[in-house]
């Protein structure tokens, strides 16, 4: 969701992204080499996608793959610049006159 309250009434936009993710036929000794080289207790799904998780994979399906690990961003930058915001060059998001 992305809130706007320039007049004082939150503009609520709801937003889902459904992701799917296809795990490839695993060894054992595959799975026991992942567990070894990655904490996969402290993550949903038991696998990081943005580490060494990503090789057990056989496909990701999603409009915005960020949202896989949290937040998709893709989205949330689109909601943003609707919002005249845009990312400077620290990451901080920076407010324009669209004019």
């Amino acid at each position: 969701r992305c809130t706007s309250a320039d007049d004082g009434v939150p503009d609520v936009k709801p937003y889902l992204d459904t992701t799917s993710v296809k795990f490839r036929r695993l060894q054992l000794p595959e799975i026991d080499a992942y567990l070894a080289a990655e904490s996969a207790l402290d993550c949903a799904g038991s696998f990081k996608s943005e580490g060494l998780g990503i090789t057990l994979l056989d496909r990701i399906d999603s409009i915005d793959p960020t949202a896989l690990i949290g937040l998709p961003l893709i989205k949330l930058a689109s909601m943003l610049r609707e919002l005249s915001y845009i990312a400077s060059q620290d990451l901080r998001p920076t407010r324009y006159d669209i004019g």
